[in-house]
């Protein structure tokens, strides 16, 4: 190896340490008390023989609960080591980012995406949540799937199968969108070879369907088991209401944000509403010039007699056709953390086809189209880049203010972490009430968290179960509005809370349910409230935690 080499190989190692680095730097965040909160939650119930659908109620596939749960079978239940799994699953994210931009780009032109997205993984919070891990398997899928289009060999479908099927039971909708892109990859990859004519277009969508048909049994072979084993466990209604049903019903109801307007307030670029609409419209805008920029170089290549131009529209409306469909899910809670994995995408589908621009006379050294591409990437991504450097500065400047060795926080408002949380920031408030409830209650005695009312819901603590290490007495501990705001759970709710004797009853005021949705509005169902108001009495209070305790009878 030369010295040339030797630097590169050198320069790369370094920039993926401190980027893989990074990511560690705001792993001490204070806890989040709903989504992390969740995920630990469901993990012990799984660890401790509970089935998704049948014993908790869950919109979420299981795939992440149980390897969440297997980590907590070796390490005991912890939020630090939860924490490490999820940075672990976000470093790989971005190493596989830089290597599908290699893929469709260069090595030098990966680099872009890749320290975006490693920038925006580092910057957007929310330990424990399935989607990093999805997305990572997803980025698998289209590793695997341009390896076959570059090879030729059907073990990489298949492989690329399996890993939509592992996508799929981390994330139901994240496994359809990569089966949608790896479909609209196959098929143009086969309609688009060499020497198209119109006598052999029949035998190249017969080749795409057997393709697809490859794929196909790849997914089958994890998803069927599983998902089969859940129907068999939990029951088809089940499955069905809790996966499929009330996330394509309900959940946009009681959970959908207001999104950007169409045209933007051109006085206030530098405003959050700005950054709104760019991180919704700029992902739109590069998918549709990725099917537009494929399409024209198709007709150019048909009678060319060359592969290479429908390998790499292939690739590219892979790519954009995985991220059109994780767009969609964005769509029904745009926030900046849902529109991220189309974000994501994004930045691949805008480095390959910028890539793509002509340059009339091929030099060496830095006048390669490769490096000339770089500004161009560079400031087409600025715009999506700064709100996550203020996000990403404004946690550093939070991490700063915890002890990276030490359980103690410096910063006012968080006491000493209970065991449970393995030295991650947890409120006072919280910690208090964590400790009082331990002390009164048995290991296997269960507890009941609630709001203060239970006809508007936004969200309620449920990291509180998993800090105390107390079991919930019913499938609905998650009370999600439209679920638990209805007579039919609250009653099962409070036949749970008699037929378990539930003696405690925790009210955390957490979230005042005022968003502009269906959340913030009454559903007028108050059988739980006046079940606990004439079955249990305030004891104790801890800021925003009230200990009820049942009366005697």
């Amino acid at each position: 190896m030369n010295a040339r080499k030797l630097l590169t190989s050198a320069a790369f190692a370094i920039l993926f340490v401190c980027g893989s680095l990074s990511l560690f730097i705001a792993i001490r965040i204070p806890l989040n008390y709903y989504d992390e909160g969740l995920t630990l939650l469901n993990a012990t119930r799984v660890m401790q023989g509970d089935i998704p659908y049948r014993d908790f109620w869950t919109l979420y596939a299981p795939g992440h609960f149980y390897a969440l749960a297997a980590l907590f079978r070796v390490v005991g239940p912890n939020v630090l080591a939860a924490r490490v799994l999820d940075t672990l699953c976000r470093i790989a994210l971005s190493l596989l980012v830089y290597r599908a931009g290699k893929s469709m780009t260069s090595r030098w032109v990966a680099v872009v995406p890749y320290a975006l997205v490693t920038l925006w993984l580092g910057a957007i919070g929310f330990y424990s949540y399935p989607i990093f891990p999805a997305l990572a398997f997803c980025l698998s899928v289209l590793l695997s799937l341009f390896r076959y289009m570059d090879t030729g060999r059907r073990r990489w479908l298949a492989l690329a199968g399996i890993l939509a099927g592992m996508a799929a039971i981390v994330r139901l909708d994240f496994g359809a969108y990569a089966i949608l892109g790896t479909a609209i990859g196959v098929l143009v990859f086969h309609i688009g070879q060499a020497g198209a004519d119109d006598t052999r277009v029949g035998q190249r969508i017969g080749a795409a369907a057997k393709a697809g048909l490859l794929f196909a049994a790849g997914v089958a072979i994890v998803a069927v088991p599983v998902y089969g084993y859940l129907i068999l466990k939990s029951g088809f209604g089940e499955v069905w209401s809790d996966l499929i049903l009330f996330p394509a019903t309900t959940f946009r109801a009681v959970r959908a944000l207001p999104k950007p307007a169409l045209i933007p307030d051109g006085t206030r670029f530098h405003s959050e509403p700005y950054e709104d609409w760019v991180r919704f419209y700029l992902p739109l805008a590069i998918y549709g010039a990725s099917a537009l920029v494929t399409i024209g170089s198709l007709i150019r290549s048909r009678h060319q007699g060359a592969s290479r131009p429908a390998t790499r529209a292939a690739q590219l409306m892979a790519t954009a056709g995985m991220g059109a469909g994780l767009f969609l899910q964005a769509t029904g809670r745009y926030e900046a953390l849902h529109v991220l994995p189309s974000s994501i995408l994004a930045a691949l589908a805008a480095s390959a086809l910028l890539y793509r621009i002509p340059v009339r006379r091929q030099r060496r050294g830095w006048m390669r189209p490769s490096i000339l591409a770089i500004p161009v990437v560079a400031v087409a991504c600025l715009a999506l880049a700064r709100p996550y450097v203020l996000h990403f500065t404004e946690l550093m400047k939070s991490a700063a203010n915890y002890q990276p060795l030490g359980c103690l926080s410096s910063a006012a408002g968080f006491a000493s972490s209970p065991q449970r949380a393995g030295c991650i920031p947890v409120g006072a408030d919280q910690t208090l009430a964590v400790e009082f409830i331990r002390a009164r209650t048995r290991p296997d005695e269960a507890i009941f968290v609630g709001n203060p009312r239970h006809d508007r819901i936004v969200v309620n603590d449920l990291a509180f179960y998993f800090l105390a290490d107390r079991r919930c007495p019913t499938r609905y501990c998650e009370l999600h509005p439209g679920v638990a705001t209805t007579l039919p759970v609250q009653r099962e709710i409070v036949q749970d809370l008699v037929s378990k004797n539930v003696k405690w009853v925790v009210i955390a005021k957490v979230w005042d349910p005022s968003e502009p949705n269906a959340s913030s509005i009454s559903s007028r169902v108050t059988v739980l409230d006046k079940f606990i108001q004439a079955n249990y009495a305030p004891l104790v209070e801890f800021g925003g935690y009230q200990i009820w305790r049942q009366l005697e009878r």
